[in-house]
């Protein structure tokens, strides 16, 4: 494996800024359903979806957000939820 050039996160921890995540959403279709983020950390996809209009969950592997999202691995979250969609910037 190649590495990036970029100092590794204690447990892969990377945050998406919000103009990132606007310019996904203004750029995809809109979403239906619910949209789900299994590794939002502290939240900033969940958040912008639901500034969109868009009904949202988030969960993480660690609790990152103070409680406001469910603490459960990424397949264990998708089972949980069932989501229409999934919006997520997975740990590599």
């Amino acid at each position: 494996m190649r590495a990036s050039g970029y100092k590794r996160q204690a447990d892969d921890w990377y945050i998406e800024p919000a103009w990132a995540v606007d310019a996904l959403l203004q750029a995809e279709r809109p979403f239906n359903g619910l949209v789900s983020d299994p590794c939002c950390g502290s939240g900033n996809i969940p958040e912008r979806l639901e500034a969109y209009g868009v009904k949202a969950i988030g969960s993480d592997r660690a609790d990152r957000a103070g409680g406001k999202y469910v603490v459960a691995d990424f397949h264990a979250a998708l089972s949980m939820d069932q989501p229409t969609s999934v919006i997520s910037i997975r740990p590599y």
